[in-house]
């Protein structure tokens, strides 16, 4: 983990300072940076508010923008689904060489870096496929994101029958058999409940953001003891719709991962 240690000017006058300097821009963020530029708004500042009016939203994007980059750059670098700013990676290295370089543009010499261990392991997603199968059809579902520190399938292929279990209440899985297999569940306003559904016999967890679109999303730990994953609205449509059509249908899951110690 890293930690940055600087002094010499009070945190607001040097976050300013910082968001203020607009120099070293890698060359990807700046291709990134200048296709969102019309995309962003500029809200007309309230009355009462021209104290904040040199705050440049569009320079704060800038940040925002070479940060991700910083994200693709590891993703790219053999990383396709475990990835970003990720503490005791490249990328974290990465990252903190980053805000070196702004707090030294924006005139704060008197800086260090400071590593130190982290109390435990961190995980470490390594790869993971899950494929929807009943009939003749056959989907990869690809907005599948494991959960961090989440169990793995042990080196094997899991070949598991889905049922729908609602958000997770008992009024949900009542009269439902859950036991050794797969569970999708609904994220509604205060979340499933996955422990229920563990609980009952579960073997593993689909939690679905119904929310439009099929993005991935990289949820923090569960707490679960077995295989738990986040999908998005497409696939989590995509088994709700298959189980609602007569034969069960299965998932096919693969997932590896590890807990590494000693990351600092």
């Amino acid at each position: 983990m890293k930690k940055i240690f600087f002094w010499s000017a009070s945190l607001v006058a040097l976050s300013i300072a910082v968001l203020a300097s607009d120099s070293g821009v890698a060359q990807d963020a700046q291709r990134m940076f200048r296709s969102a530029q019309d995309a962003l708004y500029d809200a007309p500042l309230p009355a009462g508010a021209k104290a904040y009016a040199d705050i440049d939203g569009h320079k704060i994007w800038q940040s925002v923008v070479q940060q991700a980059a910083i994200s693709r750059k590891f993703r790219d670098n053999g990383h396709p689904q475990y990835w970003g700013r990720l503490v005791g990676t490249s990328s974290d290295t990465e990252d903190v060489q980053w805000l070196l370089g702004r707090l030294h543009q924006a005139g704060v010499a008197d800086t260090r870096v400071q590593t130190v261990k982290y109390y435990g392991p961190q995980w470490m997603g390594k790869s993971w496929t899950v494929t929807l199968t009943g009939g003749d059809k056959s989907v990869n579902l690809t907005s599948a994101q494991a959960y961090y520190a989440t169990a793995t399938t042990g080196g094997k292929t899991l070949d598991l029958e889905v049922v729908y279990g609602g958000s997770g209440t008992a009024a949900d899985l009542a009269g439902r058999d859950v036991r050794g297999k797969a569970v999708l569940l609904v994220k509604g306003a205060g979340g499933p409940d996955l422990k229920r559904a563990e609980s009952q016999g579960a073997a593993a967890l689909f939690i679905a953001d119904m929310r439009g679109g099929n993005h991935n999303m990289q949820a923090y730990r569960a707490d679960t003891s077995i295989p738990t994953f986040s999908l998005g609205t497409k696939d989590g449509t995509a088994i709700r719709d298959m189980v609602g059509s007569g034969a069960p249908p299965h998932l096919k899951i693969f997932l590896d991962g590890e807990m590494q110690p000693n990351q600092e």
